[in-house]
């Protein structure tokens, strides 16, 4: 039990117990929740936290030696700093014209997450990697185990988002998604589009150097542009929760797909992809006539359109059952990324995906344009191109994929678009065994509740 090793501690060397960092994050752990219960327990939360605090400045202030793909090298402080808080070790290098750096991000005392960055005299980024820490200086036993790493393995295990995604659910590989320009440089493309490894770089050269010697913003960018420039395909596939699709580089597509334009369908989900395609201008109609539809979705009460921070599922959801009761076909346009929306009080709203009703309008020429309908953004119906606007404030790089939507647009620089019919409630992974009263009820209950809220 807990309280039989606090008693073990009372009679011998912590250092000596705490050999494993399980052991000791977990008593902290559980120091935390037991001890304001319990006299006896808080004084040693509060002599293990001063032990772990001190164990964290160490690591911080002191040289250490790092495992580099079988390789040692030792890492020494940044001279003259501009913060004190400059948690960035300079190692040896091997190669005169370049410099190499190891980013510390702690963990509770545990160096998890480290990032190894080799830049070159001009500053360019040449390779990112994460990295293991043998021993510190000043600290008798290693603080992370040496992580063996077979090339294969970390391969087909990059990290995603900040987590690993379980490959054997998907055909889709993780390396698949990476750009070809990121051949051999998969763990550089892995970190640099992952937002939390980005802001603690960032943070932490910052905190270390002057802009005019290393400026690593603007060399992350550069990498972010090259992100947003590769060539991607739209894979789709089947999984036990229904459809879900990736952009994937055109030199690493999976097997056992058939082309559907230009994108890749796993044969297996063919029948399921096809079950969601737009129905298209079976009812063109004249911009007078979207003007009027727009004014009566904009005045119906039973839509929250004060509450647009989450439910656009569910709103155009009902949007679009109410166009087809008047005999109005509406299709659904998705749209995924980083998205930004701002209302004339100034008021900012984030969104990964969006989505609204999409109507066929006949302008004066002939010629059918799609238009959404979608008061929580704006006045009147849009042309899409006008409506990503609204929230597409950086000026992305649009790419046009297929229901269902890819969900990690972001990570690559770019927004996704994708039209569906409009049985979909979801952005991906839509339940094919719900019923349209299931779908209806489900849009009903979430509206209710916004209101209730």
């Amino acid at each position: 039990s807990y309280r039989g090793n606090i008693k073990v501690l009372e009679y011998s060397s912590m250092d000596k117990f705490l050999s494993s960092l399980s052991s000791f994050n977990s008593l902290i752990e559980y120091l935390s929740y037991e001890g304001p219960k319990n006299r006896e327990l808080k004084k040693y939360l509060n002599r293990f936290k001063k032990y772990q605090k001190n164990i964290e400045d160490k690591i911080y202030a002191n040289d250490f030696l790092m495992a580099l793909e079988g390789k040692k090298k030792k890492c020494h402080s940044v001279r003259d700093p501009i913060s004190s808080s400059c948690h960035i070790k300079i190692c040896e290098s091997d190669k005169s014209k370049t410099k190499e750096y190891v980013v510390q991000k702690l963990d509770e005392t545990i160096l998890m997450g480290s990032v190894y960055m080799k830049i070159s005299d001009t500053g360019e980024i040449l390779d990112t990697k994460k990295v293991d820490v043998l021993s510190v200086e000043s600290i008798k036993k290693p603080w992370m185990d040496h992580r063996k790493r077979n090339n294969k393995s970390r391969k087909d295990n990059i990290f995603y988002q900040g987590k690993i995604r379980d490959d054997r659910d998907s055909i889709v590989k993780n390396y698949m998604e990476v750009p070809q320009d990121f051949n051999g440089k998969e763990e550089m493309f892995s970190i640099l589009t992952n937002r939390i490894y980005e802001r603690y770089i960032s943070e932490a050269f910052d905190a270390c150097f002057e802009k005019d010697i290393i400026d690593i913003d603007k060399q992350i960018n550069a990498v972010k542009d090259k992100v947003a420039k590769s060539e991607l395909v739209q894979v789709v596939e089947l999984v036990d929760k229904g459809l879900q699709s990736f952009l994937v580089s055109p030199k690493r597509l999976p097997c056992d797909t058939v082309d559907y334009g230009k994108i890749k369908v796993e044969k297996e989900a063919l029948a399921s992809f096809k079950k969601y395609r737009p129905e298209g201008p079976k009812t063109a109609i004249s911009l007078r006539k979207a003007k009027s539809l727009f004014k009566e979705q904009q005045n119906r009460t039973d839509i929250n359109w004060e509450y647009i921070e989450d439910g656009c599922d569910v709103r155009a959801h009902l949007m679009t059952r109410d166009l087809k009761e008047k005999g109005i076909t509406s299709d659904k346009i998705w749209v995924n990324g980083n998205l930004s929306y701002k209302d004339e009080k100034g008021k900012k709203t984030q969104w990964n995906f969006h989505v609204a009703p999409v109507v066929y309008v006949k302008n004066w020429k002939g010629k059918i344009e799609k238009y959404v309908i979608d008061p929580s953004v704006s006045k009147e119906p849009l042309k899409v191109s006008e409506w990503l606007n609204t929230f597409n404030p950086s000026n992305k790089k649009i790419q046009e994929t297929n229901y269902p939507l890819v969900t990690s647009s972001d990570r690559f620089e770019r927004i996704s678009i994708a039209f569906s019919n409009m049985i979909p409630l979801s952005p991906s992974h839509e339940n094919e065994d719900r019923t349209e009263k299931e779908r209806q009820g489900i849009a009903e209950d979430y509206m209710l509740g916004t209101f209730e809220d």
